[in-house]
């Protein structure tokens, strides 16, 4: 199977600019957001799921999940978050699994917005990426990219925090300079294709 470097992180935090150099890079690029995005729009079982378990209020139309307003359901409610996560979670790894088996290459990335103690040895992850940014530059993100408050955007970036987090193999320190995150990325590359080239 091919090596992965997983790169994560809290929300806001830059993971998707650096999973897109990546992917400028050449590197295969597998997106757990999106698998998820995919479960909850084109799979029937799962949105029939959703549905019974919140209600009709959670859809937008008849079989279409309003993911603006899912996402803040689990984001206030532990108990609702921990249901979708049992929901979703082994299949989003099954899809992950099946990709990583037919990708090609040195190695693959996963970009993966969580990873700690209680989870990671449910993936097949070799090396570990953790994109960093301040709390200040997450809520400003956070705030404008989902139009949402201070407060909810606070809420979301503290149901995110563990206690027992992984301590990853390398660090991106995202803050305001394009260059810098750049050229982080470019390293990391270097480094992981030394390795997975031996």
């Amino acid at each position: 199977m091919i090596f992965t470097l997983a790169v994560t992180g809290g929300i806001g935090t830059g993971k998707t600019l650096v999973r897109n150099y990546f992917s400028e890079l050449g590197v295969v690029i597998i997106d757990a957001d999106d698998i998820s995005r995919s479960l909850t729009t084109n799979n029937n079982d799962i949105i029939k799921a959703i549905k019974d378990y919140f209600g009709e209020e959670i859809l937008l139309s008849p079989g279409v999940i309003n993911r603006k307003k899912l996402r803040s359901c689990i984001f206030q409610n532990k108990k609702h978050r921990l249901w979708l996560e049992q929901l979703l979670h082994p299949l989003i790894r099954e899809n992950i699994y099946k990709i990583q088996l037919k990708a090609q290459g040195y190695y693959c990335v996963l970009e993966i917005p969580l990873l700690h103690h209680r989870n990671i040895s449910e993936y097949k992850i070799d090396m570990i990426c953790e994109v960093k940014a301040s709390k200040e530059l997450q809520l400003n993100r956070i705030m404008i990219r989902d139009n949402i408050s201070e407060y909810n955007a606070k809420k979301i970036i503290a149901s995110q925090e563990f206690k027992n987090k992984i301590t990853p193999d390398y660090i991106i320190e995202n803050l305001t300079n394009y260059d810098s995150v750049i050229s982080q990325v470019t390293n990391i590359h270097r480094e992981v294709l030394q390795l997975t080239k031996k």
